[in-house]
């Protein structure tokens, strides 16, 4: 994996903030549920080493350079099957025991397990206070209520490290039992000394029927349970937590914060601080710090006084937007704090008490200026706060690059004014962006359920609606700074229209699909099962780059 200077943790991948080249390894990167090849170690000698305060993974590298290459995917089945690389023969399964095991008192889906994406498993390097490993984690999706964890160090003695369920010995004393998770969880070092895994608590859960969700912090090697951070919507209706998405904003590879939305709308913020966090001061002047690298859970915690940053609702009639996907982060162009990227959405199915087939749905960028370490009091971004952008027109483009045509979007791009009157010695004006999915004033019937990616500075974003022909699926390229539009051409299209293409519709494809971005000899690919458009990079980001993904090798 190649080098960062600061990292957010992002579904088990870690994305970088960092100077660089743009990797033409990106290549066959999915946007839904994939296969995960694993070989040697996964990390930078020095960072790791540092970060363990030993040399141990010098000798992991050693270890594992010759590991046999073994593929690793969820079958629609929820069965983990391995498949050697070079010979294509199946190495290895294991059926989780929650496919096993009979629904006990919980809901079950309405919709058939095979309506839903399998969840892609996550694999990491993580240090056991002795030696490094690298495990595999996997959650069950619409088969059960469950997780599990593979130590895969050596791929011809896997070894199972622990299960948990609703009704583990992990969660007896937790008030949100464990639901259905659709997402990846996330493989994380923690202010405590241990590497976790941290995931929402999943949809239909025992405990959520009052508007109650969790985020868990699971260790990552016994499987027992670190800490439950629960809140608390304002609905007392059934609830859960979606997919989480980590940050450590000092790039020293601790996780600080945790951000999760939930299936009213919440948008939350955990902290996952250090004994001795303080925030900024001028008198001694300090930048603020995340706290000790090893020590308590005390600081692990709800941000903002165990109150939303953010609420997301209709502009019509104020009906809340369930979050499903997991969130992107954005530096703020400020300079201070972070720009929250979170779509709306909904899997047929899950039962809730919004019906989000009829809702109209949105993208969103909310600021959090206070990241900085410091104790946080209420401080929830209300709808007012947010400059609006729009899908100005819907029409059919011409292909520049053959005589083709498809339907094509273009987005406005207001500038969002932070202070008042663009001076940042000023007050602080507006909290961040919207943009509605909806065209001449009627929704799209459009939702976000899966993550989004980023291409230089740029976020691609993939909606879907379903309709009696199948999924069908749109592709955003869009400014994560304004919400709009780029300021170069992403697609090579040509409207009647002024304005830049900022979205194209792909033709409908099967539930789960999704794309696949791929780096060719002609340039940057995206792809689905079957349709595909060229994007353009933004054109700083094919030299020296402030914002960029590093594949997985």
């Amino acid at each position: 994996m190649h080098l960062f200077n600061r990292l957010v943790y992002r579904m088990g991948i870690i994305a970088v903030l960092s100077v660089g080249l743009l990797s033409s390894a990106i290549a066959a990167q999915s946007f839904t549920s994939q296969a995960i090849t694993v070989s040697g170690a996964r990390y930078l000698q020095s960072m790791a080493n540092t970060l363990e305060g030993n040399q141990a993974y010098s000798r992991f590298i050693e270890q594992v350079a010759s590991r046999r290459r073994q593929t690793y995917q969820i079958d629609t089945d929820g069965v983990l099957r391995a498949f050697d690389v070079t010979t294509h023969q199946e190495t290895y399964t294991f059926t989780p025991t929650g496919l096993l095991a009979a629904p006990d008192d919980t809901a079950e889906l309405s919709t058939t397990p095979d309506d839903y994406p399998t969840v892609t498993p996550v694999v990491a390097d993580i240090y056991d206070g002795t030696h490094w490993r690298t495990i595999l984690v996997g959650a069950l999706g619409a088969r059960g209520q469950g997780l599990f964890a593979l130590d895969i160090t050596n791929p011809d003695a896997i070894q199972l490290l622990w299960e948990m369920d609703a009704n583990s010995d992990a969660l007896q004393d937790v008030a949100v039992k464990l639901g259905y998770s659709f997402a990846q969880p996330t493989i994380a070092r923690l202010h405590h000394g241990r590497w976790a895994v941290v995931t929402g608590n999943g949809y239909q859960a025992e405990g959520a029927e009052s508007g109650a969700a969790a985020l868990y912090l699971i260790d990552a090697i016994d499987g027992s349970l670190i800490k439950s951070l629960e809140v608390q919507s304002d609905l007392t209706q059934i609830n859960g937590l979606s997919a989480p998405r980590l940050a450590d904003y000092d790039a020293d590879g601790i996780a600080d914060y945790a951000y999760a939305g939930d299936l009213h709308g919440n948008l939350w913020r955990f902290d996952l601080l250090g004994d001795g966090a303080t925030g900024p001061s001028v008198e001694p002047v300090s930048a603020g710090s995340y706290g000790a690298k090893s020590g308590s859970s005390s600081r692990f915690n709800v941000s903002y006084a165990g109150r939303p940053l953010f609420v997301a609702t209709t502009t019509e009639d104020a009906a809340r937007q369930p979050i499903t996907a997991a969130p992107s982060l954005v530096p703020h162009p400020t300079g201070t704090g972070y720009l929250v990227v979170l779509g709306t959405g909904l899997h047929a199915g899950i039962e809730s008490s919004i019906d989000a087939s009829t809702l109209t749905h949105s993208l969103y960028g909310i600021w959090d200026r206070q990241t900085s370490g410091q104790a946080t009091t209420t401080d929830t971004v209300t709808a007012n706060q947010l400059t609006r952008q729009t899908i100005s027109s819907t029409s059919v483009a011409i292909v520049q690059a053959a005589d083709q045509q498809r339907k094509a979007r273009v987005l406005s791009n207001h500038a969002i004014e932070w202070h008042t009157n663009f001076d940042t010695t000023q007050s602080v004006k507006q909290r961040g962006w919207r943009l509605d999915l909806k065209t001449a004033g009627a929704p799209t019937g459009e939702m976000l359920l899966d993550i989004m990616r980023t291409l230089g500075s740029m976020l691609l974003v993939q909606t879907q609606a379903r309709d009696r022909s199948g999924v069908q699926q749109w592709l955003y390229a869009i400014n994560p700074s304004t919400g709009g539009a780029m300021g170069h051409a992403a697609f090579a299209l040509q409207t009647p229209e002024v304005g830049i293409v900022s979205g194209v519709e792909f033709a409908a494809s099967a539930p789960g699909a999704g794309f696949t971005l791929e780096n060719s000899e002609e340039g940057f690919v995206v792809k689905s099962d079957n349709d595909q458009a060229r994007i353009a990079a933004p054109p700083e980001s094919l030299g020296r780059q402030s914002w960029r993904m590093v594949p997985e090798p």
